[in-house]
């Protein structure tokens, strides 16, 4: 399954969020595993910023992830293990 994010640095709002999340959990990524906090924090500000939590929460995780050294896809295994798409995955970590 691919997920396209790359979109998430061209938008000033989205790029902010990003940015905030690197900013908050970069320390934090190296003595524990923080997938839940991040994605509860993302889900937070897009929706303090009025953005669409569906469309770009896990987006914007899988790019703080890649920026902090945690394992998305491993996070994504654990937390959704029967996701055949961005749908399954959305739902099994926010619902």
């Amino acid at each position: 399954m691919e997920i396209n994010s790359a979109y998430i640095h061209q938008d000033s709002i989205l790029k902010s969020i990003y940015q905030d999340a690197v900013n908050k959990f970069m320390s934090k990524a190296v003595e524990q595993i923080c997938f839940n906090d991040l994605c509860k924090y993302i889900s937070r500000k897009l929706a303090q910023k009025k953005q669409s939590v569906y469309d770009h929460s896990i987006m914007i995780v899988k790019e703080v992830c890649l920026k902090i050294g945690e394992d998305f896809w491993a996070a994504i295994e654990h937390e959704a293990p029967r996701a055949t798409n961005y749908r399954d995955i959305y739902f099994a970590i926010y619902e």
